[in-house]
């Protein structure tokens, strides 16, 4: 079933990647209906992120952020920092088209610490020190990136 739903996933970002917005949303959709069938609720919250980047493509940005908004609220639940800080920097997309640039640059800010204090948590978990102190300090992590910035992943 997992299966399926990469399968609808992948074929999703193709049709975003042509530009058939209306298209990826109904492949998104049921690529979200299968993760969670599958008991991925993580992977089905993805997709509603990226139902939410077609309707920034689409220049939805309301429709784009409350589909952010709730996918944040679930991954902050879940205590993943690395989608949390990746919805962030897709937010601080969607505000920077609005024109708040003071919003999106408070969620780029935010995404990134997100991001800096998951990798020092990582490294600590692969790299403990003798003592038995974690070794957290120094580390770095880049997220994926899409070629073009700003599609789903």
């Amino acid at each position: 079933m997992a299966d399926d739903a990469k399968k609808l996933q992948d074929s999703g970002i193709a049709a975003y990647q042509k530009k058939n917005y209306e298209q990826a949303i109904q492949l998104f959709n049921q690529a979200a209906d299968a993760f969670r069938a599958a008991g991925q609720k993580d992977k089905a919250v993805e997709m509603q992120v990226n139902i939410g980047l077609v309707h920034r493509a689409l220049g939805e940005n309301q429709q784009a952020l409350d589909l952010m908004s709730a996918a944040l609220a679930t991954f902050q639940d879940m205590g993943d920092a690395l989608r949390t800080a990746q919805v962030l920097g897709n937010m601080g997309g969607v505000y920077a088209a609005l024109g708040d640039h003071e919003q999106a640059y408070s969620a780029l800010c935010a995404g990134r610490r997100r991001v800096r204090g998951a990798g020092r948590e990582a490294d600590a978990r692969r790299h403990p020190r003798r003592d038995g102190h974690p070794a957290s300090q120094g580390a770095q992590v880049h997220p994926r990136r899409r070629d073009d910035g700003k599609g789903p992943r």
